[in-house]
């Protein structure tokens, strides 16, 4: 077995840093507070306190638009305001499909997903126990049905 440069290197280090682990471990208590003393740092006691300046910030917000007004043009402002009673069309959840990629709700027998719609409303989240859909601009929660069995037994009533 031929031993190059580098592995004669390696060896040596090894032994010697052994060397000084077997002397560690048979060493008087005094020879080893000296080696542990010379590697513990020396205090530092600050004599003066530090002083950091920091540069004065001034704010000024002119020319920025205030956060809590709309930015919607005034048009659909004032629909939104307006009073106009919405009334959701008949929707009937009669099954959820809970699936690992995506969820699926049967409303008025049509199978769907997140996104498609319905008699003018959009489906915008499907839960195990409610149904969230878009209409008018306005969100509603649907209970599901094993939702409202739950409680309807929780409460005492009958299916």
């Amino acid at each position: 077995m031929r031993i190059n440069n580098n592995n004669k290197i390696i060896l040596l280090t090894l032994f010697l840093l052994f060397v000084i682990y077997v002397d560690l471990l048979f060493a008087t208590e005094a020879k080893k507070a000296k080696v542990i003393k010379g590697l513990e740092f020396e205090e530092y006691t600050l004599t003066k306190p530090i002083v950091v300046k920091r540069p004065s910030v001034f704010y000024s917000g002119d020319n920025l638009r205030d956060p809590f007004i709309t930015a919607l043009p005034q048009e659909f402002v004032t629909a939104a305001k307006s009073n106009e009673q919405v009334v959701l069309p008949n929707l009937t959840i009669q099954g959820l499909i809970l699936g690992p990629r995506f969820s699926q709700v049967i409303i008025n027998n049509k199978v769907l997903k997140v996104g498609e719609q319905v008699s003018g409303a959009s489906v915008s989240a499907i839960s195990r126990d409610e149904v969230s859909v878009l209409f008018n601009g306005k969100y509603y929660i649907l209970a599901a049905p094993a939702a409202v069995t739950k409680n309807l037994q929780s409460q005492g009533g009958k299916k």
